[in-house]
């Protein structure tokens, strides 16, 4: 049986690990992690360990490789994020705030991992609280907690999942929420709109952004392409170019988050008739 990576095992190998015998291999699990550790051989130096595994989150395999079993299990512990030591090993029992992981998949459907610390430490309940709120049980919408601006180039925020994988840490705040505030906020969003509207069912409201792209293809004269898909987008602007008779169109839809008590009132809200 795999065993799991709790403190009383941490304080264990820190203190036995450097006489464990060379490729001595330790498996075990934290979070969404399955790892195994090994001790290395002198023609490894200056690493020591090597920590290989993957993620619930990833399809692939990583290798990482470190001086000293602090460093090894410190990284685990911060789910392999660079600055892994703003957090020594033998202060994250006083650690005061909850460091958070969740996972954004891009376009080719690929993990790529974010971080957060809000202030003070999550309870057993509230985790479950928050844990209860998710959608199918492990997504969420980060802008929709304040955890992430999204930059201009990405218009429309992603679905992304939440890691059960939390850790105390001494880092300051990285986001201005407490924990009863990170809690009251999930509950709001998924059950916030039951105080104006009737529940259907086993449906929810989830806010949606509706988009149709109409394209038309003209012939405009210009020194370079660039200078001329400026124009092109600038008469378009103008009115020089109507949109009216397009060549083509598509219709697009995407969720963007769920839908909130002040987005229910204020916005159009559509049902199917034949849902």
């Amino acid at each position: 049986m795999i065993q799991k990576l709790t403190p009383e095992l941490i304080k264990q190998w820190t203190t036995q690990a450097n006489r464990w015998r060379l490729d001595t291999v330790q498996e075990f699990t934290y979070g969404p992690w399955t790892l195994q550790i090994r001790r290395l051989g002198k023609k490894n130096a200056p690493h020591q360990f090597e920590v290989a595994g993957y993620s619930d989150y990833t399809d692939s395999m990583m290798v990482h490789r470190y001086k000293s079993i602090t460093d090894a299990l410190l990284a685990v512990r911060s789910g392999f994020i660079a600055d892994f030591r703003a957090t020594p090993i033998d202060r994250e029992a006083e650690g005061q705030n909850t460091l958070i992981f969740y996972f954004e998949r891009d376009d080719d459907h690929h993990a790529v991992q974010h971080s957060v610390v809000i202030k003070g430490i999550l309870t057993p309940e509230q985790k479950k609280v928050i844990e209860d709120c998710l959608e199918q049980g492990k997504y969420f919408v980060p802008e929709q907690l304040n955890f992430y601006d999204r930059p201009a180039s990405e218009p429309f925020p992603r679905w992304c999942e939440w890691s059960t994988a939390y850790s105390l840490t001494t880092r300051q705040a990285t986001v201005d929420m407490s924990t009863e505030e990170l809690v009251a906020r999930f509950q709001e969003l998924r059950n916030g709109w039951k105080s104006c509207v009737s529940a259907d069912g086993d449906k929810t409201p989830y806010l949606c952004t509706a988009s149709e792209v109409r394209t038309r293809t003209v012939v405009v004269m210009a020194k370079t392409h660039d200078e001329a898909a400026e124009r092109a987008k600038q008469m378009v602007s103008d009115k020089e170019i109507s949109m009216d008779t397009p060549d083509s169109s598509a219709v697009y839809g995407k969720s963007v988050g769920f839908a909130t008590a002040a987005d229910i009132t204020s916005k159009e809200v559509l049902s199917n008739p034949k849902d």
